[in-house]
């Protein structure tokens, strides 16, 4: 007869901690004599419920310096796994940077001799300068490759451009800076629907822009405005017979049905057409877009561009499909007189009525009129307001 009282289950000794970033598990079997409690205080949260502290030691083996060496190394990275076991130690997981994986590189160097060590990193940053390009088109929308700044991702570039979706392959970066880059795309959310098309580059820390304008959009006025709002390079060129007269689309950022007419794409209505509800929608059109003259002068403003376009589709839908007529009212009032107010109106009408038939209108069924300052106050404006310079049209039945 015998009794027997075993100390030691006699698996093999081997520690597992895995960390994802917040929280350490372990489990496994470590030797007498090695206070896991201590080793580990640095990290914030950990759990041990399957881990077995042996009843007898590895021999000469010092598990405490490998462990304190490995899980000093575990500690940096974003998230790992290591493994300790008789005479060998392994780490392996992701590593921010460069210089984190050198910090675990000098942890890892104070482990005992007797432990063979082994690694493996996955870098998210290589270290490499960022470096990215960000493509947009009317009509496919936009696609961003490269290495981002520190501070700035797909999920943010889509929100500022006001985008639904951006086709994204770039490496999100933990080095350089974004804020001057998020200014520069602040900017350029404002005239994306100037553009057909550009190219958005950042190199070595410069940024450079290559576009086309919108058809209707005169590249030399865009490059001016854009030059004006921040400076990198800038070429932008005009825009060339890139679809059908017919042609149809859906834009990326507006998400409208577009058809291309000469001189520009215009949004397709399909409503009814009275009098009331083209007058309305003509409003709201001036009510939500910049159509804006040049002060004092018969000349639109690059930003007026998709105002025209909309307002063209509008009022050719109108047209076409009823027997309506519309007039083109300008109305001034930044002359000194009231004659040099007349004069100016007239001129304003007439290159209102020009800008909408070269976006596909014909002339028939809507005309200019100026009444300079004559007719002061619009149903928006309070009786004591300073009268301001504005444009409106004036729907009725063909006679």
């Amino acid at each position: 007869m015998r009794r027997l009282e075993i100390y030691d289950d006699g698996q093999p000794f081997y520690l597992l901690a895995e960390f994802d970033g917040a929280e350490v598990q372990f489990r496994g079997k470590i030797p007498y004599g090695v206070n896991l409690p201590a080793i580990t205080a640095r990290f914030e949260a950990q759990r041990s419920e399957n881990l077995v502290q042996a009843e007898i030691t590895d021999g000469a083996r010092d598990w405490t310096g490998a462990l304190v060496a490995g899980l000093a190394g575990l500690r940096e990275m974003q998230h790992g796994r290591l493994m300790v076991a008789p005479g060998s130690l392994h780490l392996s997981g992701t590593v921010t940077t460069p210089e984190i994986q050198a910090k675990i590189e000098a942890h890892l160097a104070q482990k005992p001799a007797e432990f063979l060590l082994t690694r493996r990193f996955d870098l998210v940053d290589d270290g490499t300068p960022p470096d990215f390009t960000l493509a947009y088109d009317a009509q496919s929308g936009a696609r961003l490759s490269g290495k981002l700044p520190k501070g700035l991702d797909a999920a943010q570039i889509t929100q500022i451009l006001q985008l639904p979706y951006i086709e994204d392959t770039a490496q999100v970066g933990l080095i350089g800076r974004a804020d001057f880059t998020r200014q520069v795309l602040r900017v350029l959310a404002d005239w994306l629907r100037h553009f057909e098309q550009f190219e958005f580059q950042y190199s070595a820390g410069q940024l450079a822009l290559k576009g086309v304008a919108a058809p209707g959009v005169a590249a030399e006025g865009l490059a001016a405005a854009l030059s004006s709002r921040f400076v990198i390079a800038t070429e932008i060129s005009e825009a060339g017979p890139s679809a059908d007269i017919g042609a149809e689309r859906i834009h990326a950022r507006s998400g409208l049905l577009e058809r291309r007419v000469p001189g520009a794409w215009v949004p397709v209505y399909s409503f009814e057409p009275t009098a009331a509800r083209c007058s309305a929608a003509t409003s709201t059109i001036l009510e939500q877009e910049h159509l804006r003259f040049g002060e004092g002068l018969a000349l639109f403003d690059v930003s007026a561009a998709p105002a025209l376009a909309h307002l063209a589709g509008v009022i050719g839908h109108c047209l076409r499909n009823s027997a309506l007529r519309v007039d083109a009212v300008d109305h001034s009032f930044s002359m000194q007189s009231e004659a040099e107010n007349d004069q100016l109106s007239r001129a304003r009408a007439r290159a209102l009525v020009a800008a909408l038939t070269s976006r596909g209108l014909t002339k028939e069924r809507i005309q200019p009129k100026g009444f300079g300052d004559r007719r002061p106050h619009d149903t928006q404006q309070l009786s004591f307001a300073q009268p301001a310079d504005r444009i409106e049209f004036i729907w009725d039945e063909q006679p």
